[in-house]
């Protein structure tokens, strides 16, 4: 099966986790917006793919799912 999540999607998860991880992330605030960056860019990395609307989102098969 192919990943249809973009390498720099994953980069950006991975920096986040490493950012948590050194606790480099203390404050709810600043953990909202770096979660908000990375849901953007993967929702409109989904839009590429074809899945438009939220209710497209939560259509997708199961093993597109979490």
């Amino acid at each position: 099966m192919n990943n249809l999540i973009s390498t720099e999607l994953l980069h950006k998860v991975i920096a986040l986790n490493n950012k948590l991880l050194a606790g480099e992330v203390r404050h709810p605030a600043r953990l909202a917006l770096f979660l908000e960056e990375i849901a953007t860019d993967a929702w409109n990395e989904a839009k590429d793919l074809g899945a438009a609307s939220w209710e497209d989102a939560e259509d997708l098969p199961a093993s597109l799912k979490f």
